[in-house]
């Protein structure tokens, strides 16, 4: 196996072109069909960044090979990007700014301060940056690559999606190597966690506690509508729609409203209509999107939940970059205006108190965020509008995967309400149950008793704590070994 890999690197060296192709078509599959291909682009990724440290390739060559071993990893996984809008933008900058993580892996190691193995937890500690700050892109979190295979990683509700992005690197590590126990390592390493997985899924299978209830949902999707009524007439429509005394939840997506005013919220037309809804039926909720303006220039991306004539407030804390926002020190140079998210909300109350989780489209994408908005909910609402993906297959495929590890993750089913996208419900089991992508959809979705997972029982800094010390670890024998 070393003999084939070696001959590989050399036959990719004499040929960039083939090399990028190569490693391009590696991450196209992993991420659309088959993400545990992934592990022979990490493999190979670490035999090239080994060779260049061990022939100290120069600085500017280091740099070029990065940046085409990233590319190829990067457009392989979303191309579907160059035909979004600001897409190429939003690509090129994820590529650079993994430039960081692997730069500071080879910079320690060309000064003989880390060993090899530290690549993984350098990988890991940017991936936990990734999925904790304001202005990320975690869509490239590696144990999302497998999104697609479920069946394989249905213990992320114990480790989340982190656990995934270890197994795949360590993978990769063990078979660059050359240890003479590569390949009974490999067979434990591959057959253990999938074993853990099947059995989970066993478990579940012949799980016997009952849902609490079923729950009739109506979602709405924009498309068909969109620019051809006004809101207070759009509003009246789906009231009208939505009177069947059956439906119990009505979920309309993201900013299929705009510009309702915080304080006179309850004079808005469209805001009166629906919530005459839950008024008229006490058992009624509404869960419905909407630009809401605060005041003193302060504008954010919300949903509103109307139960009973009340009016509580969510507001969208993850914002997708650029299209979306700007950190305020670089948007005044492009004089874009951005939404606002680090504003109080009704957040804690709504999950609390009427158990469930609100999220909103990009939220989804952030594992540790997600667990920490489960606390009482027995379901997830995601309101979402998918227009950006421009009708791209690839992209509504990989978010839809995606959202479905966060059901696996926190062990509730997700019901998404999308404009220009396709409605679904999946269960707490990862599993597209039911879809639809008409104007409106009915869905019965089963509810059941809250149930904390080991995942969303800790606090995320605990993970942060285990990757810095098993760095410490690392770097401790590895300066031992040097002595």
């Amino acid at each position: 196996m070393s003999k084939q890999l070696v001959f590989l690197a050399a036959l990719f060296n004499r040929n960039l072109l083939l090399q990028f192709i190569v490693m391009f078509l590696i991450s196209f599959i992993s991420w659309n069909y088959f993400g545990s291909v992934f592990v022979f682009y990490i493999t190979y990724l670490v035999i090239r960044i080994e060779k260049h440290i061990s022939e100290e390739t120069g600085v500017f060559l280091l740099v070029g090979n990065l940046i085409m071993y990233i590319s190829a990893w990067h457009f392989g996984g979303l191309f579907w990007m160059l035909e979004i809008d600001q897409g190429i933008y939003g690509l090129l900058t994820n590529m650079l700014l993994y430039l960081f993580p692997l730069g500071v892996y080879i910079f320690l190691r060309k000064k003989r301060m880390i060993g090899k193995w530290a690549f993984v937890f350098i990988i890991l500690l940017y991936e936990y940056y990734l999925n904790i700050s304001d202005f990320s892109y975690p869509w490239m979190t590696i144990g999302n690559v497998f999104s697609n295979q479920l069946y394989l990683i249905e213990w992320y509700e114990i480790t989340g999606v982190l656990g995934g992005s270890f197994w795949i690197l360590i993978l990769g590590m063990i078979w660059a190597g050359k240890s003479k126990y590569k390949t009974p390592i490999l067979i434990s390493l591959v057959t253990i966690p999938i074993s853990i997985s099947f059995y989970i899924n066993q478990s579940h299978t012949y799980e016997l506690n009952e849902p609490d209830k079923n729950e009739r949902i109506l979602t709405f999707n924009l498309e068909s509508k969109e620019g051809l009524v006004d809101e207070s007439e759009l509003a009246f429509y789906i009231a009208k729609r939505a009177k069947d005394s059956l439906i119990e939840t009505i979920l309309i997506p993201e900013l299929t409203f705009s510009g309702v005013v915080e304080k006179k919220i309850n004079k808005k037309l469209s805001i009166k209509y629906l919530k005459g809804l839950t008024i008229n039926n006490p058992k009624k909720k509404i869960l419905v999107g909407t630009s809401v303006n605060k005041g003193n220039r302060v504008i954010t991306n919300s949903s509103l939940y109307l139960n009973n004539g009340d009016i509580l407030q969510k507001v969208k804390k993850k914002l997708v970059p650029l299209n979306e926002y700007l950190p305020t020190g670089i948007s005044k140079y492009f004089k874009k205006t951005s939404f606002h998210f680090n504003v109080p909300d009704d957040t804690e109350t709504i999950v609390s108190n009427h158990n469930f989780s609100p999220l909103i489209c990009y939220e989804s994408f952030y594992s540790f965020f997600v667990a920490s908005q489960i606390s009482n909910a027995r379901v997830m609402y995601l309101l979402s509008s998918e227009k950006f993906f421009n009708h791209s297959y690839f992209g509504r495929l990989q978010y839809d995967n995606i959202i479905k590890l966060r059901a696996i993750e926190n062990r509730l089913p997700l019901v998404k309400a999308s404009n220009h996208g396709t409605s679904l419900v999946i269960n707490k089991y990862g599993k597209i149950i039911d879809s639809n992508n008409t104007e409106f959809s009915i869905f019965d979705v089963k509810i059941y008793p809250p149930k904390k997972t080991i995942y969303n029982s800790f606090s995320h800094k605990r993970i942060l704590l285990l990757i810095v010390f098993l760095l410490g670890i690392h770097m401790m024998l590895y300066k031992l070994k040097k002595q």
